[in-house]
C-alpha cells in the first residue's frame, strides 16, 4: 500500500523537519499535523511503511482527514454495505500509532465540524511523561495508557522510540 505522492512525500518531509526542529530546540512543545487526503495511490513515490516509520519516529500526533471517493459512495449506496479501502485504512492506521484522530468528510461530518473538534481536541490534551529504567537502545516501545476514570478518553500513540 503506498500514500499519494504528493500527500506521501510531502507528510515524510514536513515530519522530518518537525522532528529536527524539536530535536534542536530547548522547548518541549506538542506537535501536531493535520493531513486532509483522500489517501489514494497517484503516483507512488513512498510507501506507506516509509511514512508509517517516519512518523512514529518523529512522535508527532497526526490527524488525518479522508474525502471519500464518489465512487465507493455510489458503491455503497447501491450494494448496501461499506466498501473497503486500503488508502482509507492507511489514514486510519496512522492517525492510531501517532495518538491522533481519524475523522471522515461527510454530510453529518461537515469539514469545518472536523477542524473544530481537532481544535477542541488539542485545547484539552495533558501530556505524561514517563522515564524507562531499560537503556536507550533505538528501539521501538509498545505502551498502553489506561483510566478508570469514566466517561474519559484516553488517547495516546502506540510507543515510542527509546532514543538517547
Amino acid at each position: 500500500e503506498y500514500v499519494g505522492a504528493t500527500a506521501g512525500l510531502g507528510l515524510y518531509m514536513t515530519l522530518k523537519q518537525l522532528a529536527k526542529a524539536r530535536g534542536a530546540s530547548q522547548d518541549m512543545r506538542r506537535q501536531a499535523i493535520v493531513v486532509l487526503s483522500d489517501g489514494e495511490d497517484t503516483t507512488s513515490l513512498m510507501t506507506f511503511d516509509d511514512v508509517m516509520e517516519v512518523a512514529k519516529q518523529a512522535g508527532i500526533a497526526t490527524y488525518t482527514i479522508t474525502l471519500r471517493s464518489p465512487e465507493y459512495t455510489a458503491f455503497e449506496q447501491a450494494h448496501g454495505s461499506r466498501y473497503f479501502s486500503e488508502s482509507e485504512y492507511s489514514m486510519r492506521q496512522l492517525a492510531k500509532e501517532t495518538g491522533g484522530r481519524f475523522y471522515e468528510v461527510s454530510n453529518k461530518h461537515p469539514i469545518e465540524q472536523i477542524y473544530a473538534s481537532i481544535q477542541e481536541d488539542l485545547r484539552n490534551q495533558y501530556n505524561i511523561g514517563y522515564s524507562s529504567d531499560k537503556p536507550y537502545d533505538g528501539t521501538f516501545r509498545k505502551i498502553k495508557v489506561s483510566t478508570r476514570v469514566k466517561d474519559l478518553t484516553v488517547q495516546s500513540r502506540e510507543g515510542y522510540y527509546a532514543r538517547n
